[in-house]
């Protein structure tokens, strides 16, 4: 699951937090799951 991969990351956490709502989260997770590093 690549949204538990973006939570997971060290360095992604605080954004996690910093960014909350469900919509912003799946914007992530999809660049995420393409190989796009936040």
């Amino acid at each position: 699951m690549c949204i538990l991969a973006l939570i997971l990351s060290p360095c992604n956490f605080p954004l996690v937090f910093m960014l909350q709502g469900i919509f912003v989260l799946i914007d992530i997770d999809f660049a995420f799951c393409n190989g796009f590093k936040i």
